[in-house]
């Protein structure tokens, strides 16, 4: 396992020394809590919750700032970080986006009446350390309030640790992302993995 520990976060600390100072203030986990078994079964939880307008549910199916401090930052490559931004200043923009990627969900949800029929993360699926991650996340739902079917991003990002899968964060956007390639077996069928 390579761990990325070395650089300069900012101007003045490496990222050695970021990460810990972070060990000195945010408790440590060594494991994912709450969350799903796998994709499947984290979709079936995000569509019950979806229907309840349950936000504390969705809120325990992504990542808590422990887990992403010490789990999912100290191994970020620069195709999940850029590598120059600090654990406070990452977490603060993930939890700022996911947090309205999560309202947008639930009001969407609510107004147009979905029913989730499927999702899938288009994209290959990537290592770092131990985290296993998917990026980007869409559901295809059949909204009742316009009797159509559409596909709308729900994660920015997915991650399997430890048989545990959670949101990294939810997608602030509802467009579905381009990937700028076609891949007919990344944007086929329902995702089971």
């Amino acid at each position: 396992m390579v761990e990325r520990t070395e650089g300069t976060v900012d101007s003045a600390m490496t990222r050695r020394e970021a990460l810990r100072r972070i060990a000195q203030k945010v408790p440590a986990t060594a494991s994912l809590a709450g969350g799903a078994a796998d994709r499947s079964s984290l979709v079936r939880q995000l569509a019950a919750a979806l229907a309840a307008q349950d936000t504390a549910a969705l809120v325990r199916l992504s990542l808590t700032p422990a887990e992403w401090m010490h789990l999912y930052y100290p191994t970020a490559s620069a195709r999940s970080l850029p590598r120059t931004v600090g654990p406070r200043m990452g977490w603060y923009m993930v939890a700022t986006n996911s947090s309205r990627g999560l309202q947008r969900l639930l009001e969407s949800a609510r107004l147009e009446r979905w029913t989730v029929l499927s999702a899938r993360c288009l994209g290959d699926d990537w290592s770092e350390g131990q985290n296993a991650l998917s990026a980007p996340c869409v559901l295809n739902v059949a909204r009742d309030a316009t009797r159509d079917t559409v596909d709308v991003a729900y994660a920015y990002q997915l991650i399997t640790r430890g048989g545990v899968t959670k949101i990294v964060a939810y997608a602030r956007d509802a467009a579905v992302p381009s990937l700028g390639r076609s891949s007919a077996s990344s944007s086929a069928g329902s995702d089971d993995k």
